[in-house]
């Protein structure tokens, strides 16, 4: 291993856990302990070395990089050890998963036209893809997408609003734009608005082009960000997905969906090349860096927000803006009150889902799910929820319950777990998206309640 692949391999890790890359102080301490030189020489031989000091290399930047290297490889890293340590994990390839992410920002596109990159001559069609300031975590799962993308022809990327799915597809897009050698020569990124259908956007967007010839000439990569729109009745997004999977394509279709794409469901059933990824919450360490970058103070509370918010980053952002605001970025009021600040964007999304328009049997599950444990939420048991529908005048099938649970696990509005004793389905509301529903229905039932 050389020192710039090193370089490469820490910045690449900084990026994935610190939301930021190793800049040119880190970079002169790296220097200076890989080479065995001193720091006042790294200073020297490095472009932008004029601009800082030995003493704060030495004393401060240093010592920070090598405890996060430290705490983040699992072995004591000092500036005499550095290259001996980084040489024999290379032999026992820890580093083949993180050198495989080589993501340079400075070839994002900058326009929504056809852009191309210098270094892998990728062109860009559509959409201009979303621009990603800072990235937390997913190290994992990106690595997860590339292998899925490389072996199928179709890939659904679904999970909560702002749980980052548009995210991951762009820092996607900007590492294979950054490849000499990229799996793709053409990205089309296609960004629905809600009720909107593909065939519209097509029509509108490529107008003057052959879109079969896009999609078999060359090597392209597709992603519909589907945003709230539901593509289920979508009959020219069906035949799409179909043709991808079924026709002699060259190319991938990327779908970026809240609600799990029942299309792409149906044909990996049947062997197909089609696949669906599950995207959660980020890990507690990386949510807790979103809120350490915001100035969010309190690391007990902090995890007790991420628990609350199940790592969404979204959420964790939009809640860390307002206890700045209003709370000096301090967590103890937010925790003592209970309160929620991310519930207008949480309602928002849950009115895009139509949970105001509920079936009366919908209702009644809901209902169950809310008032199970007001003070400290459990776990409900499919049997329990059978029983409480097969009560009343009103009887519900299984298949009716099965049905409705199935749909809000695909909309991530509820979660699942299977009980460790008796292997039975679990279901629970997450907390900031049943605060807001446990008020809707205290709304509604007080409404109900007041006098014609």
């Amino acid at each position: 291993m050389d020192f710039e692949q090193a370089k490469r391999i820490i910045s690449e890790l900084s990026l994935a856990k610190r939301g930021k890359r190793l800049n040119f102080t880190g970079e002169i301490a790296l220097k200076a302990a890989w080479e065995d030189i001193p720091i006042a020489q790294a200073i020297q031989e490095h472009p932008s070395g004029e601009s800082t000091t030995q003493g704060y290399v030495a004393s401060r930047i240093g010592p920070d990089l090598w405890k996060f290297l430290s705490q983040e490889l699992g072995v004591e890293v000092k500036k005499k050890n550095l290259r001996l340590v980084f040489e024999k994990l290379e032999n026992e390839g820890m580093f083949l998963a993180i050198d495989r992410i080589s993501v340079d920002k400075e070839d994002q596109p900058k326009s929504c036209q056809t852009k191309v990159s210098p270094t892998s001559n990728i062109t860009i069609l559509g959409n201009l893809p979303p621009n990603v300031p800072r990235f937390y975590g997913r190290n994992d799962d990106f690595l997860k997408l590339a292998a899925n993308l490389t072996q199928n022809r179709c890939v659904a990327l679904v999970g909560a609003a702002g749980i980052g799915k548009s995210a991951l597809a762009s820092m996607y897009v900007q590492h294979i734009t950054s490849k000499p050698q990229p799996d793709f020569q053409r990205v089309i990124w296609i960004s629905l608005h809600h009720g909107q259908r593909v065939s519209e956007l097509l029509e509108s967007r490529f107008k003057d082009d052959d879109f079969e010839t896009l999609l078999q000439d060359t090597r392209s990569l597709m992603v519909i960000d589907c945003g709230s729109t539901d593509l289920e009745e979508d009959q020219d997004f069906q035949a799409l997905v179909h043709k991808f999977c079924v026709e002699i394509y060259k190319s991938s279709l990327l779908i970026l969906s809240r609600n799990i794409v029942t299309t792409v469901k149906q044909l990996a059933s049947i062997q197909r090349p089609a696949t669906t990824i599950k995207l959660k919450g980020l890990a507690d360490q990386d949510a807790l860096r979103i809120l350490q970058d915001q100035g969010i103070q309190g690391e007990s509370d902090c995890y007790r927000l991420i628990e609350s918010y199940r790592g969404n980053p979204q959420l964790l952002l939009l809640a860390s803006e307002r206890i700045k605001r209003f709370c000096g970025g301090k967590l103890e009021s937010f925790m003592l009150h209970k309160t929620s600040f991310a519930s207008d964007y949480v309602r928002r999304v849950i009115r895009e889902y139509g949970m105001n328009k509920l079936t009366p049997t919908e209702q009644r599950v809901l209902d169950v799910l809310i008032q199970s444990d007001q003070d400290t939420p459990k776990w409900i048991a499919f049997s329990e929820l059978m029983t409480e529908l097969s009560s009343g005048r009103e009887n519900a099938s299984m298949s009716e319950l099965i049905e409705i649970l199935e749909s809000w696990e695909g909309m991530s509005l509820i979660e699942s777990n299977n009980n460790p004793d008796t292997g039975e389905a679990t279901f629970i509301l997450p907390p900031a998206t049943r605060k807001v529903l446990m008020r809707r229905n205290l709304n509604a039932f007080a409404s109900l309640s007041q006098p014609a």
